[in-house]
C-alpha cells in the first residue's frame, strides 16, 4: 500500500472493502486522475488489487478510461 503518496480515493480503490466511499469521494470532487509518486492512479490501484466493484463504481461515477 502507498500510504504516503496516495489520496483517499486511491486508498479506497485499492481495498476491496471500501467501494461504498468511492462514489461520494468522486461526487465530492476527488481528483480521479491523481498519480502518486509511483505514477499509479486510483483506477490502476483498483485493477491491481482486483477490485472489480471499485472499477464499476468509478466508471459509473464518471471516470473515463482511455486505453493506450
Amino acid at each position: 500500500m502507498y500510504i504516503f503518496s496516495d489520496t483517499p480515493l486511491g486508498l479506497a480503490c485499492g481495498r476491496n472493502s471500501n467501494s461504498g466511499v468511492i462514489l461520494p469521494l468522486i461526487s465530492g470532487g476527488a481528483h480521479i486522475d491523481f498519480r502518486g509518486k509511483d505514477g499509479i492512479t486510483p483506477m490502476h490501484r483498483a485493477a491491481i488489487g482486483g477490485n472489480a466493484q471499485a472499477i464499476n463504481v468509478s466508471l459509473n461515477g464518471g471516470v473515463v478510461c482511455v486505453l493506450q
